[in-house]
C-alpha cells in the first residue's frame, strides 16, 4: 500500500499503522491547555465505538478493474500517539535501528518530572509521537510499551496528554497496566464514576492492593458499607500501612471525630488518596505537599477542599515540575483577595505576606498597572522572592505576559538584566536582546539608581556583561559600537575601559572580546568560581558549535581547578549510547537516552560532563533549538 502524507505529498516507507493513528488524531500542540479536555479526532467524526462493541467496519475491495485496494493491517496499539511530526512529533521512524529492549529497559527508569523546560518538553514530544514500534519481540510479562508511555506522563504530572492518549488505545487492547491509568487519571480528574467502572471490570485482579483499595471506596461511594467495611478490615489484617486510607475508609462510612491532618503517609498521597478526600468533603492537609507527584500537587492545586494558601503553594509546586499551566497559576494568583492598600503598596506588602501569596499579590499589582516603570519594580520584586525559594522560571512564566509588554527605553535601564536574562531563558531570544541592547548603550555608572551595573561583592557588572553569556549561548553576537567607551568600575582598583554592543545579531561565532569582558566582572566571584563558571561559558558554546580561541582557553590554564563536589554522573554506558546514537541519527533513542542522563536536576546544577554531550547529541539529529535552548538554562544562574 502507498502512503501519502496530509499535505497530499507521498511519504515512502510510513507504515500503515502509524499512518492511520496520523489521519485519525488531531495533533495536540505542546502547550496544549492541561485541564481542558483533547480534542482528539477532526470534527465531524463519528464517535468510536463502546469498549466491547461490535464493528461495522469490512475489508477493502477492488473498486474497479486495475485498481487495487489493500486491507488495513491491524494497529499496533503501542504506535499510536497525539503528536505527528508536522505537530512536534519526532516522526514515525523515530525508533528505526533502536532495539525494543533498550527502550522497555530506559522508558520505565525516566525521571518523574525534569526540572527544565526543555527536558519537559521533550519528554512530552517522545510520549505523544506517533511511531512505529522498535524491532524486536515484546515480552509478555512485561507493560507494553503503550502503558508505559502512559505511565510516565502520570509520573511527569501531564494529566490531559495521559487522558489524551488512553482515548486513542484501541478498543481491543485488555491490559492491566493501561486500566491502572484509566483509573488513576479518573481519579485526578474528579471522575469517579469512570474509576470505579474500571474497578468493577477488575474484579478478577483484586489480589493488586491498588484495585482492592479502589474498590473499598467504590463499594462506599454506591451505599455498600458493609462491603467496604470487610474489604478495609482484610486489608488491615494482611497488615497494609496506610493511615490515611483507612481514616478516610471511615470518616466515609460515617465515622465522626477523624483528624487527618497530622497522619504519617500523607506525603505519599496517591490519585485514590485525593478522590477519596474529595468525596469526604476533608480540607486537603498542607502537609500532603510533601509529596513528591507532580500529579498529586496539580491535583491539590484545583480541589475545592484546600485553603487558598495550600492551593497557591501546590500551584507553584505543580507549575514548577510542568505539571500546572501557567495560565492556571495566574488565574489562581486573580482569585487571591487583596485590599486596595495592598495593591497600591504591593512591594511592601508583599514581604508581610508568604511566599506565593505575595507574588500573588505582586503578579495582581503588575497586571493592573500601566506605567512600565512601576511594572518593572513590581516584577523585579516578584523575581526576587521567586529566587529565594528556587522558583525563579515559575515567576518568569507567570509574569511573561507583563514583561512582554513592557518596551525597553533609557529609563528602564536598571531593569535590563532582570528583564534580558528572564526572556532569554524562556527562549524569547529576539525580545531579549532588545534589553541588551538597551544595556549596552547605558554606562554603569548612569547615577545612583541605575541598577544598569549589578552589584557583586563590591564589583559593578555592567548589565550587557551580566547578559553576554546567555547571548552568546543564545546564538547572537553583539556588534560593538566605534567611539563609545563606559566603563566598568571596580571597587578600589582603576578602570577597565569595555566597549558596549549596540545591537544583536545572529551568529554562531564566539566574541573573545565579550569574553574578556566577562572574565574581568567576574573576577570579584573569586578565582574557583569564576574559572568554573568560564569553562561552563566555553565548553557549551563548543558543544553548540562555535569555535573558541586559544586566548580564551588560556584564561582557564593557570585558574585552580575546581573544588571536589559529590555528583552523580550518568554510567560511561549511558553516555556512550547517548554519543553512538546521535552519530548513527536514532532521534527517539538519543533523546530517551539525554533525558535518563539530565534526570531531574536543575540545568544550571548540572555537571558540564553531561550537559555538553548532551547538547551536542541533540544537535547532531537535528534538534538544534533544544540544544540551544538547554545550554541557556544550564547558564542562566551562573552567569556574573
Amino acid at each position: 500500500m502507498t502512503a501519502f502524507s496530509a499535505r497530499g505529498g507521498r511519504a515512502p516507507g510510513v507504515a500503515s499503522a502509524a499512518l492511520l493513528s496520523a489521519m485519525l488524531l488531531a495533533a495536540v500542540p505542546p502547550a496544549a491547555a492541561q485541564d481542558a479536555p483533547v480534542t482528539l479526532v477532526p470534527p465531524g467524526t463519528p464517535a468510536a465505538p463502546e469498549r466491547g462493541a461490535p464493528s461495522d467496519a469490512k475489508p477493502a475491495e477492488a473498486v474497479a478493474p486495475g485498481i487495487k485496494v489493500d486491507t488495513l493491517g491491524e494497529i499496533d496499539p503501542n504506535s499510536v500517539g497525539l503528536l505527528d511530526a508536522a505537530g512536534g512529533g519526532f516522526g514515525v521512524a523515530m525508533w528505526k535501528g533502536t532495539p525494543r529492549s533498550l527502550v522497555e529497559a530506559l522508558l520505565p527508569e525516566l525521571p518523574g518530572a525534569p526540572h527544565s523546560a526543555v527536558g519537559r518538553d521533550l519528554y512530552r514530544r517522545l510520549l505523544l509521537s506517533a511511531a512505529e514500534s522498535p524491532a524486536g519481540a515484546a515480552p509478555k510479562d512485561r507493560p507494553s510499551l503503550l502503558a508505559m508511555r502512559v505511565s510516565r506522563l502520570l509520573a511527569q504530572g501531564d494529566v490531559a496528554a495521559a487522558q489524551g492518549l488512553l482515548r486513542v488505545v484501541p478498543q481491543r487492547l485488555d491490559e492491566p497496566a493501561i486500566a491502572l491509568a484509566r483509573a488513576e487519571v479518573a481519579f485526578l480528574t474528579n471522575d469517579n464514576a469512570g474509576a470505579c467502572a474500571e474497578v468493577g471490570g477488575r474484579l478478577g485482579q483484586l489480589g493488586t492492593m491498588f484495585w482492592r483499595k479502589a474498590q473499598v471506596f467504590c463499594q462506599l461511594l454506591a451505599g455498600d458499607g458493609g462491603g467496604a467495611g470487610i474489604g478495609a478490615g482484610l486489608l488491615q489484617e494482611q497488615g497494609v500501612e496506610d493511615p490515611p486510607f483507612f481514616a478516610l475508609q471511615r470518616m466515609l462510612a460515617g465515622e465522626k471525630g477523624i483528624d487527618i491532618s497530622g497522619l504519617e503517609g500523607l506525603e505519599k498521597a496517591s490519585p485514590l488518596h485525593i478522590a477519596m478526600m474529595r468525596a469526604a468533603r476533608v480540607q486537603v492537609p498542607p502537609a500532603i505537599l510533601a509529596s513528591g507527584s507532580p500529579a498529586v500537587l496539580r491535583a491539590v492545586a484545583l480541589s475545592p477542599n484546600a485553603d487558598l494558601d495550600t492551593r497557591l503553594e501546590a500551584a507553584e509546586l505543580a507549575e514548577t515540575r510542568g505539571a500546572l499551566e501557567s495560565e492556571t497559576l495566574r488565574q489562581l494568583y486573580l482569585s487571591v483577595g487583596f485590599s486596595p492598600e495592598e495593591l497600591t503598596n504591593a512591594l511592601g506588602a508583599s514581604e508581610k505576606l508568604s511566599g506565593s501569596r505575595g507574588r500573588a499579590l505582586l503578579y495582581r499589582a503588575a497586571r493592573g498597572q500601566t506605567l512600565p516603570s512601576a511594572q518593572a519594580e513590581l516584577i523585579a520584586g516578584a523575581f526576587a522572592s521567586a529566587r529565594k525559594q528556587e522558583r525563579l522560571p515559575t515567576a518568569i512564566r507567570v509574569l511573561l505576559p507583563v514583561l512582554a509588554g513592557i518596551e525597553p527605553s533609557p529609563d528602564l535601564a536598571w531593569f535590563a538584566a532582570d528583564a534580558g536574562s528572564a526572556l532569554y531563558v524562556v527562549g524569547s531570544f529576539d525580545a531579549a536582546a532588545k534589553w541588551a541592547a538597551l544595556a549596552a548603550s547605558t554606562p554603569a555608572s548612569a547615577g545612583d539608581r541605575s541598577r544598569a551595573a549589578s552589584a557583586q561583592d563590591g564589583i559593578k557588572v555592567p548589565a550587557d556583561v551580566t547578559l553576554w553569556p546567555l547571548a552568546q549561548l543564545a546564538g547572537l553576537k553583539p556588534k560593538l559600537a566605534e567611539g563609545t567607551a563606559p566603563s566598568l568600575a571596580v571597587a578600589g582598583q582603576g578602570k577597565i575601559v569595555t566597549a558596549p554592543l549596540v545591537t544583536v545579531q545572529a551568529s554562531s561565532g564566539f566574541d573573545e572580546a565579550a569574553f574578556e569582558r566577562w572574565w574581568h566582572a567576574a573576577g570579584a566571584l573569586g578565582s574557583e568560581a569564576r574559572a568554573a563558571k568560564g569553562a561552563r561559558i566555553l565548553v557549551l558554546a563548543e558543544a553548540l558549535g562555535a569555535q573558541v580561541g586559544d586566548d580564551a582557553w588560556a584564561r582557564l590554564l593557570s585558574a585552580p581547578p575546581p573544588a571536589p563536589a559529590a555528583v552523580t554522573m550518568p554510567s560511561p554506558g549511558l553516555m556512550t549510547g547517548l554519543k553512538r546514537a546521535a552519530a548513527a541519527g536514532r532521534v527517539g533513542e538519543t533523546v530517551l537516552i539525554a533525558l535518563a542522563a539530565l534526570g531531574t536536576e536543575r540545568p544550571s546544577k548540572l555537571d558540564i560532563r553531561v550537559l555538553a554531550p548532551v547538547v551536542r547529541a541533540l544537535r547532531a539529529v537535528g534538534l538544534d533549538e533544544p540544544a540551544r535552548k538547554l545550554a541557556v538554562e544550564a547558564i542562566f544562574d551562573r552567569n556574573a
